[in-house]
Formats: C-alpha cells, sequence, structure tokens
C-alpha cells in the first residue's frame, strides 16, 4: 500500500507490486500499456513529497459551526480510583491553561467517568443506609427499641467485615460491589432478627431464669434452622463466581461479597448480638420487656389480617385464587413489555451518536 488518490469525489487506494526506495521509483511504476507503449505513473501524474492523507477527523459543532478539534482520552490504571484521577487531572488541566494550551483554544471535558461514578456510589450509599434505617426502624416498632438498637450496631459490623473480606479477595469499592452489599443487606440482617426475637421470646416467657441462660438456649435453638438458610443462601450465590466470558469479573462481586456478608452475619448473629442484647437489656431476672409493658404488634397485625381470610374453606380457596391470578398476571408485563428488563444498566450521556454509510470509496470529507 503506497497511499491514496482522492479525486472526483473517490478515495482510491494506490499498491506498489515492487519494493520501492524513493520517487523515481514512484515515477516509474506501471500502470498499463497502450498501443504497445507502457504508461507509468510519472506520464499522468506529478510525485511529490507530503503529508499523510488523513483517514480520520475530529470536529466541535457549535452554534451551528464546525470547528477542528482534537480529541484526547485519558485512562486510570487497574487499581487507581477513577474519582481521585478525573479531579487531579482536571486540576492539572487547570494549570497548564494559558502556559502550554494557548489562550485561543477552548478546551472542553465531555466525558468525566471519575463523575459518573462518585454520583453513582454516592447514590448507592445512600440507599444502602436508608435500607439500614429502615430495618433499625421496622425492628423498633415490632419488637422494641433494645432490639433495634442491637440491630442497628449488628448491621454495620457485619457491613464492615463484608468489606475487609472484600479486600483480601481483591475486589475494590465499585457501583457492583456496592450493589451486592444493598442486595444482601435484606437478607444478612435475616440472622440477626431470628436470634433476637427467639431470645425475647424466650425472656418473656420465663421471667423467673437468669438472661444469659436463656439467651443460650434460645441460641442454640435456633442454630440449626440459622445455619441452613446461610448455607443455602450461599448455595445459590456461589454458582454466579463461574460464569465464563465478559460477564463473569464483571459479577464476580456480587456473589463474593454477598456470600461474604452471609457468612459474617450467621457469626455476628450467634455471637455478637447475644451479647449486645444482654448489655442492653441487662441480665436481671425482672425488668426490660416486662417492666416496659412490650408487645407483640408485628404479631397482632397478623393475626388481624389473617383471622378474616382463614375463616372457612372458601374464603382460603378465593385468597389462593387471588394470588394465582395476580401472579399470572404479574408476568404478562414481560410479554408486553410494560417492565424493562435488563442486566446491565444504561449509561446515561447527553450526547447523540450519527453514523453515516458511505459507498466504498467516498472521502473523508464528504
Amino acid at each position: 500500500m503506497v497511499g491514496a488518490v482522492r479525486e472526483a469525489g473517490r478515495h482510491l487506494p494506490v499498491v506498489g507490486g515492487q519494493t520501492l526506495t524513493g520517487i523515481p521509483d514512484i515515477g516509474n511504476l506501471l500502470l498499463l500499456a497502450h498501443d504497445g507503449r507502457p504508461v507509468y505513473v510519472k506520464d499522468v501524474a506529478r510525485v511529490v513529497v507530503d503529508g499523510e492523507t488523513l483517514d480520520a477527523r475530529a470536529w466541535h459543532i457549535e452554534a451551528g459551526k464546525a470547528v477542528p478539534s482534537v480529541s484526547l482520552a485519558i485512562a486510570k490504571r487497574a487499581g487507581a480510583n477513577a474519582v481521585l484521577v478525573a479531579e487531579e487531572t482536571l486540576a492539572r488541566l487547570e494549570q497548564i491553561k494559558g502556559r502550554l494550551i494557548p489562550p485561543t483554544v477552548d478546551v472542553t471535558v465531555t466525558r468525566n467517568y471519575g463523575e459518573t461514578a462518585s454520583d453513582k456510589a454516592d447514590e448507592l450509599l445512600f440507599h444502602l443506609a436508608l435500607a439500614t434505617l429502615s430495618i433499625v426502624v421496622l425492628i423498633t416498632w415490632a419488637l422494641g427499641w433494645r432490639e433495634g438498637v442491637v440491630v442497628a450496631l449488628v448491621v454495620p459490623t457485619t457491613i464492615l467485615l463484608t468489606l475487609f473480606a472484600s479486600y483480601l479477595l481483591g475486589y475494590t469499592i465499585n457501583r457492583v460491589s456496592l450493589f451486592a452489599l444493598i442486595f444482601s443487606i435484606g437478607i444478612l440482617v435475616d440472622d440477626a432478627i431470628v436470634v433476637v426475637e427467639n431470645i425475647v421470646r424466650h425472656w418473656l416467657a420465663d421471667k423467673t431464669r437468669d438472661r444469659a441462660e436463656v439467651a443460650v438456649e434460645a441460641v442454640a435453638e435456633v442454630g440449626n434452622p440459622t445455619i441452613i438458610a446461610t448455607l443455602t443462601i450461599i448455595a445459590a450465590l456461589l454458582p454466579m463466581m463461574f460464569v465464563s466470558g465478559l460477564m463473569g469479573p464483571y459479577m464476580s462481586p456480587i456473589p463474593a461479597n454477598a456470600s461474604s456478608a452471609m457468612m459474617f452475619s450467621f457469626f455476628v448473629a450467634v455471637i455478637i448480638t447475644p451479647w449486645l442484647l444482654l448489655k442492653v437489656a441487662g441480665r436481671s431476672k425482672t425488668g426490660g420487656h416486662a417492666a416496659h409493658g412490650h408487645r407483640d404488634r408485628l404479631g397482632d397485625l397478623y393475626r388481624r389480617l389473617a383471622r378474616p381470610l382463614l375463616q372457612g374453606r372458601s374464603r382460603s380457596k378465593k385468597l389462593l385464587a387471588g394470588v394465582t391470578i395476580a401472579t399470572m398476571l404479574s408476568l404478562t408485563m414481560f410479554g408486553f413489555k410494560a417492565v424493562t428488563v435488563k442486566l446491565l444498566p444504561f449509561d446515561n450521556k447527553s450526547e447523540v451518536q450519527v453514523v453515516v454509510d458511505l459507498p466504498e470509496g467516498a472521502p473523508l470529507e464528504d
């Protein structure tokens, strides 16, 4: 490939079949033979030394006018913080304006992935805090403020242990790993809720025994079901780590972090949770929930809703039929595309991409 010729709206490549060492060699390239006479390149063209023909150009459209521009992309190294890289790059850009960059050159940042990553990470952290607060409020309303305090301490402890495990496994804090924490926060608190609720139930049932002894028996009573429930969730999540292709490394933080969270939640529930509950409620045989008029609010609400539905077989059948119909109707939303089903989020950018397919050989200027 020698180069290209652009003429009459055509982009024509020039191919040489011999080794070229200079301009005379190019001029002596044989094109064709006419009336028995050879026609060389020097007979039909002037060979000159010039710059390379541009195969790509960039413009910046402003006020309907196309201005030539240069596009520069900066990528971070593996393990670096994209937010810090973006901030330091913009700070360095401000320093070199007017020195290395002339005042006549306009500099515009079109894509700042560090800023978008920071916004999405902050949003995920907000939802993480909101989910934790919602669980604490629910436990406080259903069981009592002491149990709410215990859960409020147990959830951050489990999350910190999960982040430590993520660090040991080599995963960084990104949108996928934060999503894994939000995804698992609803299930990692289950073990603590089961342990707390069973301890409180035993305390209310027998107020004459020592609270510490009752707490140990209550934890042992729900130990096996809690272990099975924890291992079941881990067994459902771990196969995602063995997904091949591009999606494997992308999705691996979800099963790794969620499984670690479940393991730590179990140990926190059976070790730290009873100790915290004893510290908050005290070891005395009286007082605590009984002295403060503890009531099973959630149980009362459930009984008020469940009793009318279970009075007679006809109501039970109607309830079962209603749940079945509602389930089938919800599944039709996928067929009618009433809800968007996707795995990866759409990247929301303020830009429009236009792709134009021209005939083969058309020049770049067209």
